[in-house]
């Protein structure tokens, strides 16, 4: 073995605690020749307390996976704090294989490493050369020809200046190749710090009461502080699902000193803090947003909701609006974070140069972390996915750079130089699109075309978590689940990608999970979105850099319409996609009326628990000889189209009395009615009712679909006095557990009622008044007439084998025509025809 020292002299020595970090690499075998200082906190030095080596992933930080480490002999000098020391880099490089690994050199204490200052200053030693991305006269002529082509001849000089100073080409390799798979897979995950066990256990405390163990992934009826409490308390949990995002987007109260409003999210986590932290996070109001993004956030496996959207807002605002690489305020956070754990790397956010190494560092963790890329904001995305000409094609300037990384041998002349990098460029874009779609918005937008020539999954985008249109999205992904397509899933506030399981269960998408995850999957041809959102939305989607890998592709359209027309602000929306679906027939009329495209009406696939416990008992003492009226709204959908207070007046005017053995149950989401919701103050009204009659129970509670459903499964009869409904999803579970409907003979749920199965409520058809709903439109909906209310209530309560007969026609008819399989052969049909 070689005696040389790695820089060249015999003996040059290494101080461990000094303010820079040393970097050296090595082309050839040597050893390595040092000393150490020991604090005189640690004197006499105890036995448990070596020097180490471990090994990192190159260019890795030394906080980073360890895939190898050991000790290293420490000799006494005249010195009594300083020790003397050699290590055979070659040696340990042999050993373990590593072409490209980091060796780190620090103080340890047996049994677990611990780093001696506050600086981190280990000694660092690359143990491979690192290829230039710019390293032939060839690579650096094909880029300068490429970015000649645009006139950006300031964007080259900064690419070259990153590379010398930052090594970027090494960065994206690294990515690429710990993306195939071929480093190390076997490395350990980094050692993280617990919480003091007294925070972990009133974490444990305050999670308590869920059931089953904390490693069986998300259990119906967690509460959301519940799985917040787990998931800071460091519990194992492979899915975080959520009922409502407004327990992470809506305000709480308002801090009284910072004016900040607070979600229940946060105030759940500030529970669960120290004191001093609380202190810090309450010092300014941008201490409480960095508290919440770095602190809580990005930590954890929280969804990409749980930063607030007024958050969202204040951390993408720019800082240095540069042409190159533009940083907004989380960039600029982040790299004061950076300079903090490394002091002695130097550079400046307002150095083009710097700037660009480092925000290329962010992006790529996107690959692992699919949250962080939208907040780069779309300036930077822009920058990356800007257009570049070369040979004959476009592409990205993130996939130019990739590609050329990706490059392994150098071509023997220009022309096989050019067809190589083409090659690569190929490569790259579909590596993105298979492993990390979140990252197609940096690919230049035909790329999403070119991405895979194979079959495609299909891309589904909505609220996942809202109420309607989130339902209607995980249904859709639950039935291309039984087809075997495979699917991409994306939040459309946040642009999240996630998984559907075989048995139908979300999870976060990572990169090397597929075949894990997901059962073997065909995809189509073609590229398809199916957009579950709101038609007004589309052309904010469109624009959105985070979006311009997904939505360049056939688009379709399933979006939620409970009104007979459709308003301009809708209709421009209609004209952005290729396809319309739609629920029910009453639903696709309005589409026709006012867009051309093709429309088909697909109904809803339902497939529901049956043994469910009785809920009633527990609001009822004298359940068994109680009718029970259910009705069931959500204040978000609007008071004045779910019309609550209609069922309410019908009951009352049918059972004035006051002790007749009835009872009407109406059960809503918690978080209270907002004027936009109840414009006509009718909340206060159906309270005040409420409080006069006993008999009238109002539920204001957050729960799993199963405890929803109960309700529907056990009431006597189902009261729906709706204005207007696209589908009508509690008249069609009415209908699947046979249970008596009462509801109003108009509007989408005519497809599955009729008079021979529910008992149907006369209405009159009037004009929607302004103010009636949150956006202006021009159209009509229905007022029943509560005298009818009362009529069919009587007639449910007193001809109950009649009311019986109807209820078992309407569950043949809707378990018919809304049977998965039924549905799933239509998908098929409609995906086939596009």
């Amino acid at each position: 073995m070689s005696e040389t020292p790695l820089t060249g002299e015999r003996e040059r020595r290494w101080s461990l605690l000094s303010h820079s970090v040393p970097r050296v690499s090595h082309p050839a075998a040597g050893r390595v020749y040092g000393h150490v200082q020991v604090s005189p906190r640690l004197l006499p030095l105890p036995p448990t307390i070596r020097l180490g080596w471990f090994l990192t992933l190159a260019g890795a930080d030394m906080v980073g996976p360890r895939f190898a480490e050991g000790r290293i002999q420490l000799i006494s000098t005249d010195a009594p704090d300083r020790f003397a020391f050699t290590a055979d880099a070659a040696a340990i490089a042999d050993a373990h294989g590593a072409p490209l690994a980091t060796l780190w050199i620090d103080l340890v204490q047996e049994g677990e490493f611990w780093f001696c200052d506050l600086d981190w200053n280990a000694l660092r030693i690359d143990l491979a050369m690192a290829r230039p991305l710019l390293g032939s006269p060839l690579g650096a002529g094909l880029l300068q020809r490429a970015l000649s082509t645009s006139g950006d001849l300031e964007l080259l000089g900064t690419i070259q200046a990153a590379e010398q100073r930052h090594h970027i080409g090494e960065s994206l390799r690294r990515g690429l190749l710990a993306s195939e798979g071929l480093l190390p897979a076997s490395a350990p995950r980094r050692r993280t710090a617990a919480p003091a066990e007294a925070v972990t256990a009133g974490l444990r405390q305050q999670a308590a009461g869920m059931p089953g163990s904390f490693g069986a992934g998300t259990v119906a009826g967690a509460q959301p502080r519940q799985l917040l409490a787990a998931l800071l308390a460091q519990e194992p949990w492979p899915a975080f699902e959520l009922a409502d995002a407004d327990y992470f987007q809506r305000s709480r109260v308002e801090h009284n000193h910072l004016r900040l409003p607070l979600t229940s999210a946060m105030l759940d986590a500030l529970a669960t803090q120290s004191g001093a932290a609380m202190a810090r996070a309450f010092s300014s109001p941008d201490a409480l947003r960095h508290w919440w993004l770095f602190d809580i956030v990005l930590p954890h496996p929280l969804p990409a909701e749980a930063l607030p959207h007024d958050h969202r807002r204040y951390w993408q605002r720019l800082v240095v609006a540069d042409a190159i690489a533009p940083a907004n305020r989380y960039v600029a956070e982040a790299w004061e974070q950076h300079q903090a754990r490394h002091p002695g790397q130097g550079g400046s956010l307002h150095d083009a140069a710097d700037r660009l190494a480092f925000q290329l560092s962010l992006v790529l963790e996107s690959w692992t972390d699919h949250r962080r890329l939208s907040l780069l904001g779309d300036d930077a995305i822009s920058f990356w996915a800007q257009r570049v000409a070369f040979g004959g094609r476009f592409m990205s300037l993130f996939t130019l750079l990739a590609a050329m990384a990706a490059e392994v041998e150098d071509a023997a002349d220009a022309v096989a130089a050019e067809q190589t990098l083409l090659s690569q460029v190929e490569k790259v874009e579909a590596l993105v699109a298979e492993q990390c779609p979140a990252l197609m918005p940096l690919l230049d937008q035909g790329s999403a075309r070119r991405a895979q020539q194979r079959r495609q999954p299909v891309y589904l985008i909505g609220q996942r978590h809202a109420l309607g249109m989130g339902q209607a999205l995980r249904l859709s992904a639950e039935a291309l689940g039984r087809l075997g397509v495979a699917t991409r899933i994306f939040d459309a506030d946040e642009a999240q990608p996630l998984i559907v399981t075989p048995s139908g269960r979300l999870l976060p998408w990572q990169p090397g999970h597929q075949r894990e995850a997901q059962a073997p999957a065909e995809g189509f041809d073609k590229p398809i979105s199916l957009f579950f959102c709101g038609a007004d939305a589309m052309r904010d989607l469109l624009r959105s850099q985070t979006f311009s890998g997904v939505t360049a592709r056939n688009r379709v359209g399933a979006f939620p319409w409970a009104f007979a027309d459709v308003p301009p602000t809708q209709a421009a929306g209609l004209k952005e996609v290729d396809a319309l679906w739609a629920p029910t027939d009453f639903v696709r009329q309005a589409f026709a009326r006012t867009s051309n495209r093709p429309l088909a009406t697909l109904g809803v696939p339902l497939s529901l628990p049956e043994n469910l416990p009785d809920p009633y008992p527990e609001l009822l003492p004298d359940r068994a000889s109680t009718f029970v009226f259910f009705s069931a709204f959500n204040p978000a959908a609007g008071l004045r189209r779910k019309n609550p207070s209609a069922a309410i007046s019908g009951f009352i005017q049918a059972f004035p009395n006051g002790t007749e053995p009835v009872a009407l149950v109406l059960r809503m989401p918690d978080g209270g009615v907002d004027e936009l919701s109840d414009p006509y103050g009718e909340w206060s009204l159906i309270q005040q009712a409420a409080a006069r009659d006993p008999r009238i129970i109002l539920l204001e509670e957050r729960g799993s679909d199963e405890r929803a459903l109960s309700f529907v499964r056990h009431a006597d009869a189902i009261v729906s006095a709706h204005r207007s409904e696209a589908f009508g999803l509690l008249c069609a579970q009415a209908h699947y557990y046979a249970r008596p409907l009462i509801a109003t003979g108009y509007s989408g749920n005519m497809d599955f009622c009729n008079p021979d199965n529910s008992w149907l409520l006369d209405f009159k058809l009037r004009d929607v008044q302004p103010g009636e709903l949150p956006f202006d439109i021009r159209t009509q909906w229905a007022d029943v007439k509560i005298d009818h209310v009362a009529v069919q209530m009587l007639a449910v309560l007193h001809q109950r084998d009649r009311a019986a007969e109807r209820a078992q026609r309407g569950q043949a008819l809707v378990r018919e025509i809304y049977a998965p399989a039924h549905f799933d052969q239509k998908l098929r049909e409609q995906l086939g025809a596009l």
